[in-house]
């Protein structure tokens, strides 16, 4: 009786033994004796995508890599949605190519994209009867599929009707041609003094930006920021909150950062 029972703890001994063996003899084999440990270090979590799980509340978003000139991180960016204020964008952009050389906008266009302002945006429009159409015109020019224009502020018409509409896509190609053009354009916009952005007056990263709010669109934000070394990136959201797009742009801002680190230690 004795016998069969050491023989049972024998066979028990070997059946853990070789269990041991397939789960761990790979890794013997390919980091040798000194790599294995039964009790490997731990690590913590391996994060695949900074973007999984921000808990968003924009319904379009686009990240887009302007030194690479790729897209990072997109949701829903080809929806058509009130543009709101970045309007605005268009405006200034038209006013500066149609205005007389030497002519200083200056002042108005600091008013419009810093402060938002509506009158500021209303002055720039007056320099030309069939403004409106320019800006249709000018949409059209740089494919911005999803684009146009009823009023030169993004104001809502009516309960229904918006001023403007686009993509979260096209507002960041509209973006990249604004500040590549016009370098100095938003200047105004990227510090804390009578800005609408308040996430300016917290970071010296930002090369532009441009808020935008109604009823009918939400939350807007667009923002271009340096990743550092000259490596500016566009984050777009729209269809937010008002205080949810300055919370949603700033997790954006930290998983592109985490995004940038993978990129290189990969």
């Amino acid at each position: 009786m004795e016998n069969k029972k050491i023989i049972r703890l024998v066979l028990m001994i070997i059946a853990v033994i070789g269990l041991l063996i397939l789960v761990f003899y790979p890794r013997i084999s390919e980091t040798g004796l000194s790599g294995f440990s039964l009790f490997p270090e731990h690590k913590g979590p391996v994060v695949s995508n900074p973007f999984e799980n921000l808990n968003l509340e924009a319904k379009a978003v686009y990240v887009f890599d302007l030194a690479r000139n790729e897209p990072i991180f997109e949701l829903n960016s080809r929806a058509q949605l009130p543009l709101a204020s970045l309007t605005k964008i268009m405006t200034v952009l038209v006013a500066k190519e149609i205005s007389f050389q030497g002519e200083s906008l200056d002042n108005i266009i600091d008013s419009a994209l810093a402060q938002s302002s509506n009158e500021a945006a209303s002055a720039l429009a007056s320099m030309d009867n069939n403004f409106i159409n320019l800006m249709n015109k000018k949409a059209k020019e740089l494919n911005l599929r999803q684009t146009y224009f009823l009023n030169e502020t993004g104001l809502d018409i009516s309960r229904q009707i918006s001023g403007g509409y686009g993509s979260a896509q096209d507002v960041a190609k509209l973006i990249k041609y604004a500040i590549k053009n016009n370098p100095e354009l938003f200047e105004a916009t990227t510090n804390g003094e009578s800005n609408s952005n308040i996430y300016a007056s917290s970071t010296t990263l930002l090369i532009a930006s441009k808020t935008g709010f109604t009823d009918l669109a939400g939350g807007n934000l667009a923002v271009i920021f340096d990743a550092g070394f000259e490596h500016p990136i566009a984050v777009v959201v729209l269809g937010s909150t008002k205080e949810g797009r300055f919370t949603d742009v700033e997790k954006l801002i930290k998983a592109t950062f985490k995004n940038l680190e993978l990129r290189i230690k990969n």
